[in-house]
C-alpha cells in the first residue's frame, strides 16, 4: 500500500465530510475558497495531488453547542457607564471569513501548546514570509493567504514535528492521555478523540474519529514490525496537516447574524488574547456552555488578561504598532553620538518592552502609556536619559519630570524615528498622526519631492525650507508640528534645549478633537494627547484592528466609540479596554451573510 496516497486520501475524505452533520432542517451549502486553493491542499501535498475546489461547508441547524440566543440580547462591554454620540448605537457583527489562516506567530506557539514543547520549534522560520498590506498588524485575515510553498511548509514542518515527539519518550508521554485501553484499536480512538479535542479545538465527529483511527491503521498494513509510536506518527501528521488545525474555522452558524459556537468563541479568545490554541480552561469552558452568555466569556477573559501569555500580545501589538523591526536598522553617526554602540538598539528596545510590560501588566491606563516617567534602564540607557543607573541592570529608576513623560518621550521611539545625524520631524509626525491621533493626512502634490541640500541654521529650519512647497497640502498644518513637538529630543533620544547656538523651537499647533491645539513643547503636548478623547479612539482602534484581525468597518464603529468613551471617563485599565472589545456582539457573533 502506498502510505502517503493512503493519507492524502483518507484526509481528503475527511475534509469532505467533517463538518457535515445530520440535519435537523433544509441544508444549504457554502462554498468558501482559500485563495484559489482548497483546504485539502494541505493533505494532498503528502501524496504529491493536485488540488483544485472549494471546501464545502455545509450550512446545517447549530449543533448542539451552538449558542443558542432567541432573544437576540445586545451585549454592552460597559453597561454601568452612560454612552454619549456613536456610542449609542448598536454595533453590527461583521460577515467575517469562515476560515481563517493562522499566523506563523500563532502556529508556532499552538504547535508548542498542543504538543508541550519546552519551547517554540522555530520551524515557521523557514515558511514563506507573510507581507503585511494595509493594516497595522500581521494578523490581517484578509492577507493572510496560502501559496503552494507554504503549503508544502506545513507539511514538512508538521512531519517534523511527529517525528520529534515520537522520537523522544518523555514528550510523547506528555501527549498521551492516562488510562490507555490495552486493546490497540481502543487505545488509538482514546488518543484520537483526546488529541483531537486539543488539536481542531472542538470535538471530533464519529466519521473523523474512524477516519484518524483508520489513518493509523495503515501503519500495521505497510509493516509488519509496526510499532504504536509509528500509528501515532501518522495521527500526529494528519492533526497538524489539516486544515482544521492551521485554520479557525467558524461553521456552526446559518444565515445572517448568528452566535459562535462555545468552542468557535474558544478558539477565538485564545488566538487574540494569547496568540495561541485554547489551553483545557476554555475547552473546559466550552463544553459546559459556560461560553454561551457574556458573564461566562468575561469571567474566561479576566482570567486569561491575568496569564503571562496575555502580556506577549500586549507587547506584540506594541512592537507591532511602534514598529519595533525597525530598531535593527538604527545607525547613529559616531562623531556625533558617541556614546552610540551595537548594543544601544537592543537596549533601548528592552527599556521599552519592559516599559510595556509594567505599565500594563500593573492595571495601567492609556494616560499612564503617555504619561508614566517609570523606567528601566541599564548605564546605557541611563546615560541617554541623563539620570542615575538603578542598583541592577534594568532596575526600575524615574525620569526627569521636567524633560519626559510616556511612550513617545522613550529614546527608542525617537531614536528609530531620526536620521543618523538629526531628529526626523517627519518621520515622528506621520506617526503621531496615523497612530496616536488617526488624523488623515493629505496626499502631497503629485510632483513634490525634499530637495537636497536644503540651508537653515536649525533642523526645524531646514524641514520648513525643504517642505514648503508642500504646504497646506500635507506637511504644514498636520506632519510637521506633530513633529516639531519632539525638537527637544536629538537623533538618539537625548533630551536638548540648545541646537549649537540656536534655542530649540517645539512649539506648534495641531489639528484634533475638531479643533486646532497649541502647545509650547513635548510635555503639553503628549498632556494634551492624554486627555484628547480622540487619542483614546485611536488607541482602541489600533487594538480592534488587532484582535478582530480586520481593519474596522461602520457597524464596528459604535463599539469602538463605547470603549474609547469608556477609557477616556473612566480611566480604564488598558486590560479592560481589550476586555471591552471581545466582550461584545461583535467579537463573539458573525453574519453569515444570505444562503
Amino acid at each position: 500500500m502506498d502510505i502517503s496516497a493512503e493519507f492524502g486520501r483518507m484526509l481528503l475524505t475527511m475534509d469532505e465530510q467533517v463538518t457535515r452533520r445530520e440535519p435537523r432542517g433544509p441544508k444549504k451549502e457554502q462554498h468558501v475558497k482559500f485563495s484559489g486553493m482548497c483546504t485539502a491542499a494541505l493533505v494532498l501535498l503528502v501524496s504529491g495531488a493536485a488540488c483544485k475546489g472549494e471546501l464545502n461547508l455545509a450550512a446545517d441547524s447549530p449543533p448542539p453547542n451552538t449558542v443558542v440566543d432567541p432573544n437576540n440580547t445586545q451585549i454592552d462591554p460597559f453597561p454601568e457607564l452612560p454612552c454619549q454620540g456613536a456610542a449609542c448605537e448598536t454595533p453590527v457583527p461583521a460577515a467575517t471569513p469562515m476560515a481563517s489562516r493562522l499566523t506563523h506567530t500563532q502556529w508556532e506557539r499552538a504547535t508548542k501548546d498542543l504538543l508541550q514543547l519546552e519551547f517554540t520549534s522555530g520551524l515557521s522560520d523557514a515558511f514563506i514570509k507573510d507581507t503585511r498590506g494595509t493594516g497595522s498588524f500581521d494578523r490581517m485575515v484578509d492577507e493572510l493567504s496560502v501559496e503552494p510553498v507554504l503549503w508544502d511548509n506545513y507539511r514538512a514542518a508538521a512531519e517534523q514535528l511527529a517525528e520529534q515527539v515520537v522520537n523522544d519518550p518523555a514528550a510523547l508521554a506528555r501527549i498521551m492521555p492516562s488510562n490507555l485501553p490495552d486493546d490497540l484499536n481502543e487505545r488509538s480512538r482514546v488518543f484520537v478523540e483526546d488529541f483531537g479535542l486539543k488539536a481542531w479545538r472542538r470535538p471530533l465527529s464519529t466519521a473523523e474519529v474512524d477516519l484518524m483511527v483508520a489513518l493509523m491503521d495503515t501503519a500495521v498494513e505497510s509493516s509488519d514490525n509496526a510499532t504504536w509510536e509509528d500509528r501515532v506518527e501518522l495521527a500526529l501528521r494528519g492533526f497538524l496537516q489539516s486544515p482544521h488545525f492551521v485554520y479557525r474555522i467558524e461553521g456552526s452558524g446559518g444565515a445572517g447574524i448568528t452566535n459562535l459556537n462555545g468552542y468557535e468563541r474558544a478558539t477565538r479568545l485564545a488566538f487574540a488574547l494569547w496568540n495561541t490554541t485554547p489551553d483545557q480552561a476554555l475547552l473546559d469552558a466550552a463544553e459546559a456552555g459556560a461560553l454561551d452568555s457574556a458573564e461566562g466569556v468575561r469571567t474566561q477573559v479576566d482570567r486569561m488578561l491575568d496569564d503571562p501569555r496575555a502580556l506577549d500580545v500586549v507587547l506584540d501589538f506594541h512592537a507591532q504598532l511602534f514598529d519595533f523591526a525597525h530598531f535593527s536598522e538604527m545607525e547613529k553617526e559616531a562623531s556625533l553620538f558617541p556614546n552610540f554602540s551595537e548594543t544601544t538598539p537592543q537596549v533601548l528596545r528592552t527599556e521599552m518592552e519592559l516599559f510595556l510590560t509594567h505599565t500594563i501588566g500593573s492595571d495601567g491606563t492609556y494616560r499612564d502609556l503617555m504619561l508614566s516617567r517609570t523606567v528601566f534602564a541599564d548605564d546605557e540607557v541611563a546615560g541617554i536619559y541623563g539620570i542615575n543607573p538603578p542598583s541592577e541592570p534594568f532596575g526600575q529608576a524615574s525620569l526627569d519630570e521636567s524633560q519626559r513623560a510616556g511612550i513617545l518621550t522613550r529614546a527608542g521611539f525617537l531614536a528609530m524615528n531620526a536620521t543618523q545625524y538629526d531628529p526626523n520631524p517627519i518621520h515622528r509626525g506621520v506617526f503621531v498622526n496615523k497612530k496616536v491621533l488617526c488624523n488623515v493626512i493629505p496626499l502631497p502634490p503629485d510632483n513634490f519631492s525634499i530637495p537636497d541640500g536644503v540651508q537653515g541654521n536649525t533642523n526645524r529650519e531646514r524641514i520648513e525650507n525643504a517642505t514648503g512647497e508642500c504646504g497646506g497640502a500635507c506637511h504644514t498644518p498636520m506632519i510637521n508640528p506633530a513633529g516639531y513637538a519632539f525638537e527637544n529630543y536629538d537623533a538618539l533620544g537625548q533630551w536638548r534645549t540648545q541646537e549649537g547656538e540656536y534655542p530649540v523651537d517645539a512649539s506648534g499647533t495641531l489639528p484634533f478633537d475638531q479643533e486646532l491645539n497649541s502647545f509650547e513643547g513635548p510635555l503639553d503636548f503628549i498632556e494634551q494627547v492624554a486627555e484628547s478623547p480622540q487619542a483614546h479612539e485611536c488607541y482602541a482602534e489600533h487594538w480592534f484592528e488587532y484582535l478582530h484581525g480586520r481593519l474596522p468597518l461602520a457597524g464596528d464603529k459604535p463599539l469602538i466609540a463605547r470603549v474609547a468613551q469608556a477609557s477616556h471617563a473612566s480611566n480604564l485599565a488598558i486590560k479592560e479596554l481589550i476586555a471591552g472589545l471581545v466582550v461584545n456582539d461583535v467579537f463573539l457573533k458573525r453574519d453569515g451573510g444570505q444562503q
